[in-house]
């Protein structure tokens, strides 16, 4: 069943170039699997709650996905043990 979904990640600070190279790397996965980004909001730069391995900010993603739950579920997997 496919539905949408949305998935909001946090790229370091360190500039766009990594945060286009991470949407590069979801964006070909997500496109294998079968699913469909509607929208991509990047909402800049922020502070973080509290510091997260030395880091105090970071830039916001917000992607909206139609896919099914497996390739959702693969889409944060990856996200939690990418680096950037």
């Amino acid at each position: 069943m496919v539905r949408v979904y949305e998935v909001m990640f946090i790229v370091r600070r360190r500039g766009r170039r990594r945060c286009r190279q991470a949407d590069r790397r979801l964006f070909r996965y997500r496109h294998r699997r079968g699913g469909v980004v509607k929208t991509v909001e990047k909402m800049g730069r922020r502070k973080l709650a509290y510091m997260v391995r030395k880091f105090n900010d970071g830039n916001y993603v917000l992607l909206t996905i139609e896919a099914n739950g497996a390739v959702v579920l693969e889409l944060e997997r990856r996200l939690r043990v990418t680096e950037p």
